[in-house]
């Protein structure tokens, strides 16, 4: 019986390596996706620079407030089609993009994104929260945490 869990548990481990090479570094979802914010003409532009190898699913991003009432938002970014071993084709963001929107007034806003790396680690979903300061209903200040 030891001797088939051995062998069970050298495969598995050989099939590992196969997909995760020895030494090799692997970001955190902060290294892989770097978020900036800026404000023209009263919409916040949330800028991501995307690390190499990685990739963000366009169709797992969430907008809005605590109550989950979604804020409409534009992508601006090249959208591919790839082959992803957990969703299958999908349709993903693999190089810098943008999002814009407007805050109607709200000076909170919820943020959720999810992103793999070489289609091979797939990191959970990340929430950052965007406050928004105004001085006479303008937008003076907008910051990610």
């Amino acid at each position: 019986m030891k001797k088939i869990f051995f062998i069970i548990s050298l495969f598995a481990s050989l099939n590992f390596v196969q997909v995760i090479e020895l030494n090799e570094y692997i970001p955190s979802a902060e290294e892989a996706f770097v978020l900036s914010a800026e404000i023209k003409k009263e919409k916040i532009f949330i800028k991501f620079k995307v690390f190499k190898d990685t990739y963000i699913y366009a169709d797992k991003f969430f907008l809005g407030n605590i109550e989950l009432v979604e804020t409409n938002y534009e992508l601006l970014g090249e959208i591919i089609e790839r082959e992803d071993y957990l969703f299958g084709l999908v349709k993903v963001l693999e190089s810098d993009f943008k999002i814009i929107f407007s805050p109607d007034l709200k000076k909170e806003i919820s943020f959720k994104y999810q992103g793999c790396y070489k289609n091979k680690i797939c990191y959970p979903s990340v929430e950052k929260k965007i406050s928004i300061k105004y001085n006479d209903k303008k937008i003076t200040s907008v910051k990610i945490d």
